[in-house]
């Protein structure tokens, strides 16, 4: 992951986990990743996804990524009577007030969000809070292996419960080994770790 931002890596890994619950429950979902501005990053529409939910999920991952919670929530508070009745006509009508939204956070920073939509609001939340518990699993991440540019001693990690840190003299991208649950996370795990030259 970027500093304070969603990689692309990070953003197919929402996609993937979105898309697997939304092929257990048998609905073609649209799904949106965004960074922390609500700037699409990734967008992916599965065969037989609703068109007019491709704007739709890109406008509630721009809302919970912009304003830093849930579309559902907002939902709770525009009824009428409610404080912030009126705000889904905001910004152009972008403002979505409908289940779907969640921002992504990360070490208690919204670092971007997900979208989905073509279901019930039900349906949709469900849909992209399994790409948020994709995203935040960390045994994903098998084992690494860093060497030790020097001494060429191994560095290994197993069964991670965090991102282990490593001193930077031991970072190099031909150093890098990973096995990994999906291959989709090695660009994450490169950008995290590995310096650009």
């Amino acid at each position: 992951m970027l500093t304070n931002r969603l990689s692309l890596a990070d953003a197919r890994i929402l996609i993937e986990g979105a898309r697997g619950r939304a092929e257990e429950i048998g609905v073609p979902m649209c799904i949106a990743v965004t960074d922390e501005s609500g700037q699409l990053i990734a967008f992916e529409r599965m065969d037989g996804g609703k068109i007019t939910s491709t704007i739709i999920a890109q406008d509630k991952a721009y809302t919970a990524a912009g304003a830093k919670r849930t579309t559902e929530s907002y939902g709770e508070v525009s009824q009428p009577g409610k404080p912030a009745y009126g705000i889904n006509s905001a910004i152009g009508g972008r403002l979505l007030v409908v289940a779907g939204g969640i921002p992504v956070i990360v070490d208690g920073q919204v670092v971007g969000a997900v979208g989905v939509s073509s279901g019930t609001p039900g349906q949709d939340k469900d849909c992209a809070q399994a790409g948020i518990d994709l995203f935040s699993r960390p045994q994903r991440l098998k084992s690494c292996r860093w060497l030790d540019a020097s001494t060429k001693k191994p560095y290994l990690f197993r069964g991670l419960g965090h991102w282990p840190k490593v001193p930077s003299r031991h970072r190099s991208t031909s150093a890098l080994k990973c096995t990994l649950a999906s291959s989709s996370v090695v660009g994450s795990i490169k950008q995290r770790y590995v310096p650009t030259r």
